[in-house]
């Protein structure tokens, strides 16, 4: 069996306490990544979880909207029925231009008819505002 001098233990634990210091300063450098990497992962799964609700809110949002184009187009679609079925009572365009001569033709009419009444308001007015100048002058 060989017999190790004190001076050859004392070399050999000194490179073992140098190996175990080395250890121990590698672990700790290791320990400070994976916190590093933690906190880093940590705050990823914050930034995911905010996202994600951002995204639950914006599709809510989108439900809406698209409920409220489709009761739109409903909408739509049931005046389109009902404007179909108006033009189908007075005949289609043909029927529409029958409408539209007949209300210009109307209005026509109705603004001969206001014309005629400012005349004869004037007329009446002049009247009186001539007959109340013939009783200034006449009655002093």
């Amino acid at each position: 069996m060989l017999q190790h001098t004190d001076e050859e233990i004392a070399r050999q634990l000194e490179e073992l306490e140098n190996t175990i210091t080395t250890g121990i300063n590698s672990a700790r450098h290791i320990l400070q990544k994976a916190q590093k990497i933690e906190n880093t992962v940590v705050a990823v799964q914050q930034t995911v979880g905010e996202k994600a609700a951002q995204i639950d809110i914006a599709q809510s949002e989108i439900g809406g909207i698209t409920e409220q184009i489709i009761q739109m187009r409903s909408q739509t679609e049931q005046m389109l029925q009902q404007v179909q079925s108006i033009m189908d009572e007075v005949g289609g365009k043909q029927g529409l231009q029958e409408l539209r001569k007949q209300y210009q033709t109307e209005i026509f009419l109705l603004r001969q008819t206001q014309q005629r009444q400012f005349f004869w308001l004037l007329v009446v007015t002049l009247g009186v505002a001539a007959l109340v100048v013939l009783a200034i002058i006449t009655h002093p």
